[in-house]
C-alpha cells in the first residue's frame, strides 16, 4: 500500500467515525406548530402568551406572531405542557409527552399541530375544568409516530363542552346586556336631545313674550305722550 493510498484509507476512516459520533450524540425532535385564536375574535395575539413548563417547571415563553402562529422544536423523553393565557381570557393547556422507545430515538416524526381558542372569563361560570390540560399527545408503538390520546381527549372532552356551553352562553348574555346598554345610551341621548329642545323651544317662546310685552308698553307710553 503506498503513502496516497494509506492517507485515503484514514480519511475514509476518519470521516465515518465523526459521522458515527454525530449519529450517536445526535438528539432527535419532535417539531410543534399551532396558532392561538380566540372565540369571536374578541382578543389578540399580541396580548396572549405561550409559557413552556417541562416537568411542571417554567422554561421559557414561546414567540408569537401576530396571527396567533408560533413553532416549537421539543426534545425527547421529555413531558411538556403548553400553557395559553391572555388577560381576560380562561387559561387553556396542551399536555404532550414526548417519550419514545430505544428504537425510536432516531426517527424523525411528523409535526404535530393543533390550534388553542379562548373563551372570554364571566363570572359564574365554572372553569375548574380548565386547570388540567384539555388535550394529550404522546407516542404510539403502533403507528411509530405522535398523536392525540384519544381516551383522554373524550373523558376531559365531556367535561370542556359543558363548561364551553356555559361561556358562549355567558358570552350571548354579555352580547345582550351590551345591546340593551347601547339601547339605553341612545333613548337617554335622545331623550334629553328632546328636553334640550323644548327648553329652547320654551326660551324662545319666553323671549318673544318679552319682546312683544315691551312693544306694547312702548305704544302704550306713546298715546299718552
Amino acid at each position: 500500500m503506498n503513502k496516497s493510498q494509506k492517507y485515503k484509507r484514514i480519511a475514509i476512516l476518519l470521516i465515518v467515525f465523526i459521522i458515527s459520533t454525530i449519529s450517536v450524540y445526535s438528539q432527535n425532535y419532535l417539531e410543534v406548530k399551532g396558532r392561538l385564536t380566540f372565540k369571536e375574535n374578541d382578543g389578540s395575539a399580541q396580548n396572549a402568551e405561550i409559557k413552556l413548563y417541562e416537568s411542571g417547571n417554567f422554561i421559557q415563553s414561546i414567540p408569537i406572531d401576530r396571527s396567533g402562529k408560533f413553532k416549537m422544536d421539543l426534545e425527547i423523553h421529555k413531558d411538556y405542557i403548553f400553557e395559553f393565557a391572555s388577560e381576560g381570557h380562561v387559561t387553556k393547556k396542551i399536555n404532550i409527552i414526548t417519550q419514545v422507545p430505544d428504537r425510536f430515538e432516531n426517527k424523525s416524526f411528523t409535526p404535530i399541530y393543533f390550534a388553542v381558542e379562548l373563551f372570554r372569563q364571566y363570572e359564574g361560570v365554572n372553569t375548574l375544568v380548565f386547570t388540567q390540560p384539555v388535550g394529550l399527545i404522546k407516542f404510539y408503538n403502533q403507528i411509530g409516530d405522535f398523536d392525540y390520546d384519544v381516551d383522554y381527549s373524550t373523558e376531559i372532552r365531556n367535561k370542556i363542552e359543558k363548561a364551553e356551553r356555559e361561556l358562549e352562553e355567558a358570552y350571548d348574555q354579555f352580547l345582550e346586556d351590551q345591546r340593551q346598554e347601547a339601547l339605553a345610551d341612545r333613548q337617554a341621548e335622545i331623550a334629553a336631545q328632546k328636553a334640550a329642545e323644548e327648553a329652547e323651544r320654551l326660551r324662545k317662546l319666553e323671549e318673544q313674550k318679552a319682546a312683544a310685552e315691551a312693544r306694547k308698553k312702548e305704544e302704550e307710553q306713546r298715546k299718552i305722550q
